[in-house]
C-alpha cells in the first residue's frame, strides 16, 4: 500500500515542479534593458557607497568604467531613478577626478563604452558648478538610450566623441511628462576602453543634460 502512495507523492511532486518551470518561462520580459537594483547604504570613507543587485545580460567585458555621481546627486535620486541607474559612489571626487581621486572611485565591467554626463548648476543665473555622472554606456540608463535615432548615429561612430544635447533627447520617447518641461543642454561624452571616462580633459569637451526641471526647481529652494 505505501509503495503505490509514494509513487502518487512523487508524480505530484514532478506535476508541481513543471507547473511552475512553465509558469516562470511564460513571464513577459518586463525591461528591454538590463536594470540594476540599487540601495545607498550608507558613508565610507571616500563618500556614499551603493549596493547593487544586477541583472545583467551575458556578454563580453568590453572596458572597465568609473561609477560615480556627485555628492549633491544623492540627494535627488529619488528623482532621477526613473531614468538611471544608480551608480556606485556617492562623491565630489567624481568631479576633479584627479590621480589621487580616480583610485577611490568604483570601477564596473562595461558591455559598451564609457559615458560621462555633466549639467552646469545654475541658480539665479550664475553658475555654480556642475553636477556630474560617470558610468557605462549600456547599464547607466534604464531604458534603451539607443532607440533615439540621434543619439545611436553619433554612439555608433568607433572614437571617442563629445556633444551638447538636450534633456529630451536623453529622456525615452514615452512614458514621461518632463520632455517639454525644459530644453536645457547636458554635455555628453562617450569613449572607449579601461577608465577612459576618469580623463577630465574628454569631459572639458563636451556639454551634457540629465537633470529634470523638478530637479533644478528643489536645488534653487533648498540653497
Amino acid at each position: 500500500m505505501s509503495l503505490p502512495v509514494k509513487a502518487l507523492n512523487f508524480s505530484a511532486a514532478l506535476l508541481l515542479l513543471l507547473i511552475v518551470l512553465l509558469t516562470v518561462q511564460s513571464e513577459p520580459q518586463q525591461h528591454r534593458h538590463p536594470i540594476r537594483h540599487a540601495r545607498i547604504i550608507g558613508p565610507a570613507r571616500h563618500g556614499w557607497m551603493v549596493q547593487h543587485a544586477s541583472i545583467r545580460p551575458k556578454g563580453p567585458v568590453l572596458a572597465h568604467c568609473y561609477s560615480c555621481a556627485n555628492h549633491e546627486l544623492r540627494i535627488y535620486w529619488y528623482h532621477l531613478q526613473t531614468w538611471y541607474n544608480a551608480p556606485r559612489n556617492f562623491t565630489d571626487r567624481c568631479i576633479t577626478m584627479n590621480r589621487r581621486d580616480c583610485q577611490k572611485i568604483a570601477l564596473e565591467p562595461c558591455q559598451s563604452q564609457c559615458v560621462t554626463l555633466r549639467q552646469q548648476k545654475t541658480v539665479g543665473g550664475h553658475s555654480i558648478g556642475h553636477h556630474i555622472i560617470r558610468g557605462c554606456l549600456s547599464s547607466l540608463f534604464r531604458w534603451n538610450i539607443m532607440e533615439k535615432s540621434e543619439i545611436a548615429s553619433a554612439l555608433s561612430k568607433p572614437r571617442d566623441v563629445c556633444y551638447n544635447v538636450r534633456l529630451s533627447q536623453l529622456l525615452p520617447t514615452h512614458g514621461t511628462s518632463l520632455r517639454d518641461m525644459s530644453d536645457s543642454k547636458v554635455n555628453m561624452c562617450v569613449c572607449h576602453g579601461d577608465r577612459c571616462n576618469g580623463a577630465s580633459a574628454t569631459i572639458a569637451k563636451a556639454s551634457i543634460l540629465f537633470l529634470p526641471a523638478t530637479v533644478y526647481v528643489i536645488s534653487a529652494s533648498l540653497r
